[in-house]
């Protein structure tokens, strides 16, 4: 259907992958953005290693069979979680996360489920969208306090929830 993603296609074992948003003028000849519809990237992460991958705005994450989380794409507001604020074509460790079995990721921040049921979050925090009181933005993963016993996350622009 026109206007929608792509399915990401797969190339000699890798996924291929949105990277960052496309502007494209809208029937009201206004522009908006669409982070799945850039060019696709073809990243060093096998698909069999990455049983889960993700967009937000203007980056992505990967989710590794081992628990670990591999992002990639703009870092402005510390998306990538990998403690500096350096955008990376390529993906890097998001620092201080283990046993991810979910990722969600909201327009300037992401939200990871670790198995264990517990909810850790890092990038922009403007608003408060990293859970933590304040509106301190993480360049590194931080533990929501206050959740336990989580089953799925989900983000939104300026949001996220757990349940």
């Amino acid at each position: 259907m026109d206007g929608l993603p792509p399915q990401a296609p797969q190339q000699r074992g890798r996924a291929m992958i949105p990277v960052g948003p496309c502007r494209r003028a809208s029937p009201t000849g206004r522009s908006f953005a669409r982070a799945a519809c850039a060019a696709l990237l073809a990243i060093a992460i096998p698909v069999h290693a990455a049983p889960s991958i993700s967009a937000g705005k203007s980056h992505s994450l990967a989710v590794k069979a081992d628990g670990t989380a591999r992002a990639w794409g703009d870092d402005s507001a510390g998306e990538l979680g990998a403690g500096r604020l350096l955008a990376s074509a390529e993906p890097v460790t998001v620092r201080g996360l283990a046993g991810v079995v979910a990722a969600a990721p909201g327009h300037w921040h992401i939200l990871a489920l670790a198995g264990d049921g517990t909810v850790w979050a890092w990038g922009r925090n403007g608003a408060g969208e990293l859970g933590d009181g304040s509106t301190t933005s993480r360049p590194t993963a931080a533990r929501v306090a206050g959740l336990s016993n989580v089953v799925a996350i989900a983000a939104g622009w300026y949001h996220l929830v757990a349940l």
